[in-house]
């Protein structure tokens, strides 16, 4: 482990599910007021509704300014390459490459929430701080190409933000916690006080950071408040950018996430005056819809075309094109994230010439 940061591991009790009791860290941006008046009337799971407030300051946050580049090169011995939002707009992902070799770093820090918490990490402190790290490979011949380490900052548990650290070299697993705990440490100051998007720390701003998935989902909530077992439709959320509207028994759902997409194929059609990229493949509808240019960040193939951030719905059964356009229509009427980018902005992409 890093000397300057040494980790106390205590191993927690029982595992801590999404209905428990929980905690804001001390130092942590605090929650929202309160629940717009707009989503006073979505019907949201049961025990999830303590969290709404959190995610909505969670998506004030910009996850990409998270990262300390310089930090992240210390930690690893590896290069800056490039900086990117992958998968739903929580997610930002820095990618290193090794000096002198070919095997590259990648780091993940992501708003999520873990809903099993203390059964896959440890509690414990780093420079007085309480983490969580993620618990070794139950498996000792569990090969080490590919092992990952991961740390957990709990803002309200079990959400709050994930730090996973991996490479593409064949590396021990204490190697693999010692860069993260490094890299942790650098960071934690930014944990404790997140980076606001408004800030313009990176650029260019992602316009659909702020916006809240569970309330684009209103209109179907409304046009389908039962599954067609007669069972109540409710909406919950698994990060700060992805909401599914289902119900007990699982039926009909629908999941509505900002994301950032690549190669969407399928045919087109257009909601709300988006191109949307449309695939209805063997019970399940996916609608897929770019809204800012892209983001490019293929070091060796510039002709890359990119991320694109944007929105993805993918619902149960066949596709509903009217009720897809009043998704995205009610996602579209919240306020788009605008800043004027800070001098020293990170800019998303490629980190190299």
């Amino acid at each position: 482990m890093h000397r300057r940061a040494l980790l106390s591991l205590l191993i927690a009790p029982a595992v801590l599910l999404a209905g428990a009791c929980s905690t804001t860290v001390s130092g942590t941006a605090q929650p929202s007021a309160g629940v717009p008046a707009s989503a006073q009337d979505i019907t949201y799971q049961n025990g999830f509704r303590e969290f709404v407030d959190t995610m909505a300051t969670m998506r004030t946050w910009d996850p990409c300014a998270m990262h300390d580049v310089a930090g992240a090169e210390s930690a690893t011995g590896g290069k800056r390459q490039y900086i990117v939002p992958t998968s739903t707009v929580n997610k930002c992902q820095l990618v290193l490459t090794h000096a002198g070799d070919d095997h590259t770093w990648s780091i993940d820090v992501a708003t999520t929430f873990e809903g099993y918490l203390t059964r896959t990490y440890d509690a414990g402190d780093l420079n007085g701080t309480k983490v969580y790290r993620q618990k070794a490979p139950e498996d000792p011949n569990t090969p080490s190409f590919g092992v990952s380490c991961a740390y957990f900052f709990p803002v309200q548990e079990p959400l709050g933000i994930k730090v996973d650290v991996q490479t593409t070299a064949k590396e021990t697993r204490d190697r693999m916690c010692s860069v993260a705990d490094a890299y942790m440490t650098a960071l934690l100051p930014k944990l404790k006080n997140p980076p606001l998007v408004s800030a313009g720390l990176t650029t260019p701003t992602i316009s659909e950071y702020g916006k809240d998935p569970c309330l684009a989902l209103k209109p179907a909530l409304q046009a389908r408040p039962k599954d067609r077992g007669g069972n109540p439709n409710y909406v919950s959320g698994m990060n700060p950018y992805t909401c599914d509207m289902t119900s007990d028994p699982g039926i009909d759902k629908i999941t509505f996430q900002f994301t950032t997409l690549f190669d969407e194929g399928g045919k087109t059609v257009t909601l709300g005056g988006h191109k949307a990229f449309v695939k209805d493949r063997m019970g399940e509808c996916d609608y897929r819809i770019p809204v800012d240019p892209p983001i490019k960040f293929k070091v060796d193939d510039p002709k890359w075309p990119g991320y694109e951030p944007g929105m993805q719905l993918t619902m149960d059964g066949k596709c509903d094109d009217a009720l897809a356009t009043a998704v995205v229509a009610a996602a579209d009427a919240q306020p788009k994230a605008t800043a004027r980018p800070d001098a020293a902005a990170v800019p998303l992409g490629k980190l190299v010439p």
